[in-house]
């Protein structure tokens, strides 16, 4: 019985490979395909927020900051990817509703099949985040969190909120007024 199934075993793995080969060949040049053209638009972006004067990465502007609200962002679906954004603008008391916590988060998405971003999000990235007429700066890509976290640890006067702003481009609701 031992033997049978091992020969078994042993025929299916030519026909796995078979298959999955060009399969992982297929994904691969699909990527790398992608991949380039991805980095450019990364890049573009950058560049254009850098032209607008909404780019500073640097360890001197952080240090700098004492006033303010800090916007920590996922602009992902799922990578764990969080950046961090500068406003000189109070952003909890500006806003227009209050900040979600998860479990709002959690609601929101169980009662509203067809949105995954809160009312919240989308104001976020509409009047901060937004390329062309946001308001904040981005300073840092990844690690947002943390960098939040360093720097209202040195001023209280600095607010951080967060935001997910992956879904505010697929959301199908009416944009917010104000």
């Amino acid at each position: 019985m031992k033997i049978l199934r091992r020969i078994r075993s042993l025929l299916l793995l030519p026909i796995a490979i078979v298959i999955g080969l060009p399969v992982a060949i297929i994904l691969v040049a699909m990527i790398a395909c992608h991949l380039p053209s991805m980095f450019l638009e990364n890049h573009r972006w950058r560049q254009k927020l850098a032209l607008a004067g909404r780019l500073n990465r640097t360890k001197a502007f952080r240090d700098r900051l004492t006033t303010g609200t800090l916007i920590v962002d996922s602009p992902s679906l799922g990578w764990g990817l969080l950046q961090c954004w500068w406003t000189a603008d109070d952003v909890p008391s500006l806003s227009p509703m209050p900040e979600p916590t998860d479990a709002d988060r959690e609601k929101y998405m169980r009662s509203d099949s067809n949105s995954l971003c809160l009312p919240w999000d989308r104001w976020i990235a509409k009047t901060y985040l937004e390329r062309d007429v946001g308001k904040a700066i981005l300073i840092a890509t990844r690690r947002g969190d943390r960098i939040a976290k360093l720097i209202t640890a040195k001023s209280s006067a600095i607010h951080a909120v967060r935001s997910w702003s992956a879904p505010v481009h697929l959301d199908t609701q009416p944009e917010l007024s104000g």
